[in-house]
């Protein structure tokens, strides 16, 4: 069994609810492009998604319990983090200033997997179904593929007139040498 679990869903918005709460800066110099305006000029938006984690369990294991252990042998992607800051312009007619901002950030993707778990994986998808064409579609998809080879493609002569229809290519020339002449003879 495969379980991806998307943990904790955190979305903040507006001055007061994004500044009560202390961050880490990372990423300094992704910060400093977010702050080269005025803070005042946007809105901050910040959406997180906190214990995304992705595990392969045997039968017997009880999944609920594993979820909630931050490592394990089932643990295909150990728990990470993903943090989205958006900041909207109040200033929607400033043509200076960029509309919206933003700033991604995940934390370290850690993930061990051993050759056993890796074959289980690999038999979980196999058994995933997929589409089959039925006997009835794949006669009518044969015998569409008939009918279209039947058609004749155009010849060499039909495709070049039906281009020159298009873009009167031999007239354009024609006009672009007479008009050399005439400039030759003026000189």
């Amino acid at each position: 069994m495969i379980c991806l679990d998307l943990g904790h869903l955190i979305f903040k918005g507006g001055q007061t609810n994004i500044e009560s709460q202390p961050q880490k800066d990372v990423f300094y110099d992704a910060k400093s492009t977010i702050d080269d305006g005025n803070d005042a000029d946007y809105i901050p938006i910040k959406i997180q998604l906190e214990n995304i984690q992705l595990l392969y369990l045997n039968k017997e294991e009880n999944w609920n319990e594993l979820r909630l252990k931050q490592d394990s042998p089932s643990h295909l992607i150990k728990p990470i983090t993903l943090t989205l800051d958006f900041f909207k312009s109040i200033h929607i007619d400033d043509t200076k200033i960029p509309i919206w901002k933003g700033n991604a950030e995940v934390s370290t993707i850690e993930s061990h997997i051993s050759d056993t778990r890796l074959f289980g994986l690999l038999q979980v998808i196999y058994t995933i179904p997929t589409p089959e064409i039925g006997q009835r579609d794949e006669k009518e998809v044969e015998l569409n593929l008939l009918l279209k080879n039947k058609e004749r493609p155009p010849s060499t002569k039909h495709t070049y007139e039906t281009i020159e229809k298009m873009t009167p290519v031999k007239k354009i020339l024609y006009e672009q040498i007479e008009e050399e002449e005439k400039t030759n003879r003026a000189q």
